[in-house]
Protein backbone atom coordinates (compact mmCIF):
# COMPACT_ATOMS: atom_id res chain seq x y z
CA UNK A 1 0.00 0.00 0.00
CA UNK A 2 1.44 3.40 -0.97
CA UNK A 3 0.83 6.77 0.66
CA UNK A 4 -1.95 7.78 -1.75
CA UNK A 5 -3.84 4.58 -1.00
CA UNK A 6 -3.44 5.17 2.73
CA UNK A 7 -4.78 8.72 2.38
CA UNK A 8 -7.82 7.46 0.45
CA UNK A 9 -8.43 4.79 3.10
CA UNK A 10 -8.23 7.30 5.95
CA UNK A 11 -10.81 9.55 4.29
CA UNK A 12 -13.32 6.74 4.74
CA UNK A 13 -12.65 6.49 8.49
CA UNK A 14 -15.17 7.83 11.01
CA UNK A 15 -14.17 11.16 12.61
CA UNK A 16 -13.09 9.59 15.94
CA UNK A 17 -10.75 7.13 14.21
CA UNK A 18 -9.32 9.97 12.07
CA UNK A 19 -8.57 11.85 15.30
CA UNK A 20 -6.86 8.78 16.80
CA UNK A 21 -4.80 8.37 13.63
CA UNK A 22 -3.84 12.05 13.67
CA UNK A 23 -2.73 11.83 17.31
CA UNK A 24 -0.68 8.71 16.60
CA UNK A 25 1.02 10.32 13.57
CA UNK A 26 1.78 13.50 15.53
CA UNK A 27 3.30 11.45 18.36
CA UNK A 28 5.47 9.54 15.88
CA UNK A 29 6.57 12.78 14.23
CA UNK A 30 7.45 14.26 17.64
CA UNK A 31 9.57 11.20 18.52
CA UNK A 32 11.44 11.48 15.22
CA UNK A 33 12.03 15.18 15.80
CA UNK A 34 13.39 14.58 19.31
CA UNK A 35 15.66 11.79 18.07
CA UNK A 36 17.02 13.97 15.29
CA UNK A 37 17.59 16.93 17.60
CA UNK A 38 19.58 14.70 19.98
CA UNK A 39 21.99 13.55 17.28
CA UNK A 40 24.02 16.78 17.11
CA UNK A 41 24.17 16.99 20.90
CA UNK A 42 25.45 13.40 21.12
CA UNK A 43 28.08 14.13 18.46
CA UNK A 44 29.16 17.28 20.30
CA UNK A 45 29.48 15.35 23.56
CA UNK A 46 31.56 12.62 21.90
CA UNK A 47 33.86 15.23 20.37
CA UNK A 48 34.21 16.99 23.73
CA UNK A 49 35.08 13.70 25.47
CA UNK A 50 37.58 12.83 22.73
CA UNK A 51 39.28 16.23 23.05
CA UNK A 52 39.55 15.90 26.84
CA UNK A 53 40.89 12.36 26.45
CA UNK A 54 43.55 13.50 23.97
CA UNK A 55 44.63 16.27 26.37
CA UNK A 56 44.83 13.67 29.13
CA UNK A 57 46.97 11.43 26.90
CA UNK A 58 49.41 14.26 26.19
CA UNK A 59 49.60 15.31 29.83
CA UNK A 60 50.13 11.75 31.10
CA UNK A 61 52.27 10.17 28.40
CA UNK A 62 55.39 10.15 30.55
CA UNK A 63 53.63 8.64 33.55
CA UNK A 64 51.54 5.97 31.75
CA UNK A 65 53.48 5.49 28.51
CA UNK A 66 54.11 1.87 27.55
CA UNK A 67 50.83 0.67 29.09
CA UNK A 68 47.24 0.18 28.04
CA UNK A 69 45.06 2.85 29.60
CA UNK A 70 41.48 2.04 30.45
CA UNK A 71 39.12 5.00 30.50
CA UNK A 72 35.46 5.71 31.12
CA UNK A 73 34.95 8.72 28.87
CA UNK A 74 37.93 10.83 30.02
CA UNK A 75 38.34 9.33 33.51
CA UNK A 76 41.15 6.85 34.09
CA UNK A 77 39.95 3.51 35.42
CA UNK A 78 43.40 1.95 35.49
CA UNK A 79 46.24 0.59 33.40
CA UNK A 80 47.01 -2.85 32.02
CA UNK A 81 49.75 -4.76 30.22
CA UNK A 82 47.43 -5.99 27.45
CA UNK A 83 44.13 -5.11 25.86
CA UNK A 84 42.54 -8.24 27.32
CA UNK A 85 43.70 -7.32 30.82
CA UNK A 86 42.33 -3.81 30.30
CA UNK A 87 38.98 -5.18 29.18
CA UNK A 88 38.77 -7.36 32.27
CA UNK A 89 39.64 -4.36 34.43
CA UNK A 90 36.87 -2.29 32.86
CA UNK A 91 34.29 -5.04 33.23
CA UNK A 92 35.29 -5.60 36.86
CA UNK A 93 34.43 -1.94 37.46
CA UNK A 94 31.11 -2.25 35.66
CA UNK A 95 32.11 -0.33 32.54
CA UNK A 96 31.19 -2.36 29.47
CA UNK A 97 32.04 0.32 26.90
CA UNK A 98 35.39 1.54 28.25
CA UNK A 99 37.95 3.15 25.99
CA UNK A 100 41.09 1.01 26.01
CA UNK A 101 44.20 1.98 24.10
CA UNK A 102 47.94 1.60 24.21
CA UNK A 103 49.65 4.82 25.21
CA UNK A 104 53.11 4.95 23.73
CA UNK A 105 56.13 6.20 25.64
CA UNK A 106 57.31 9.69 24.66
CA UNK A 107 60.42 8.27 22.95
CA UNK A 108 58.73 5.19 21.47
CA UNK A 109 58.50 4.89 17.71
CA UNK A 110 55.53 3.15 16.16
CA UNK A 111 55.99 0.31 13.73
CA UNK A 112 53.78 -0.86 10.91
CA UNK A 113 53.94 -4.09 9.03
CA UNK A 114 55.33 -4.02 5.52
CA UNK A 115 53.63 -5.09 2.37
Amino acid sequence: MNVQEIIKATRRLPPEEKRQLLLALEADAAEVQVAQSELPAAKDKKLEIRERRMKWFKANQVRYGGQYVVMDEDRLLGTAHSYREGRELALSQGVADAFIDYLSKPDEEGEMGGW
